[in-house]
């Protein structure tokens, strides 16, 4: 039960730090998934952000999560409590 608790915890984790690329994309005029997909269209801009930069900050996201992660069951082996 612990261990799907901890992928529901990562899976919305990504959820929200989706949301938030997106908005902040949009406050920054580019164009998101869900207007491409609406639309069709694409520019070089736009695709450099959906295709380089938005994977990028996603992958970014999951690598700080398990870095975190990793230190904790780092810390807690040597402190005698179980990771």
């Amino acid at each position: 039960m612990k261990t799907i608790l901890k992928i529901y915890a990562w899976g919305v984790t990504f959820l929200l730090g989706a949301i938030f690329i997106n908005f902040f994309s949009g406050w920054l005029g580019f164009l998101s998934w869900y207007n491409f997909l609406g639309t069709g269209e694409l520019n070089l801009r736009d695709g450099l952000w959906l295709f380089i930069g938005y994977p990028f900050l996603l992958g970014f996201l999951g690598y700080v999560l398990n870095s975190k992660n990793k230190k904790r069951k780092i810390s807690s082996c040597f402190h005698g409590k179980k990771p």
